[in-house]
């Protein structure tokens, strides 16, 4: 399983403050299964995802995990849940998609890669990312 993106842009909605970061650091988000890719959103926030993820894995993965953009009025745009088999990942922008079960280490490694990814386009686009994603 990877969660990762392609075409990290600052969007057009610029800004120069961590919240206006958060929603205008955009790129392609992509989830893979076994080398293929499931899902695939164009224009999506990475920054705020990744920050959300950050702060859920502060918290010890110990609930389920829901992504409501402050970009999207649709909830539950990525969701990670427990069931007795492991976590498993879904979207609202995909009804029907249900990735299938992970555990619970994958799906930290999952995530911690995906923030240091995030992490790394920041500096790249020369936007310090302490105060985006590390809240």
């Amino acid at each position: 399983m990877k969660l990762t993106f392609a075409n990290l842009k600052q969007g057009d909605a610029g800004g120069n403050t961590p919240v206006e970061y958060l929603i205008a650091v955009e790129a392609e988000l992509l989830i893979y299964q076994d080398e293929v890719p499931i899902f695939r959103e164009e224009y999506f926030p990475v920054a705020e995802l990744a920050s959300s993820l950050w702060g859920w894995l502060q918290d010890g993965i110990e609930y389920d995990f829901s992504f409501n953009s402050m970009s999207y009025e649709e909830e539950a745009i990525i969701a990670l849940r427990q069931d007795r088999t492991g976590w498993l990942i879904s979207s609202s922008f995909a009804p029907g998609l249900l990735i299938s079960s992970i555990s619970p280490t994958e799906l930290k490694v999952m995530c911690e890669r995906f923030i240091r990814e995030v992490h790394q386009g920041l500096i790249v686009l020369g936007i310090n990312p302490y105060p985006v994603l590390y809240k």
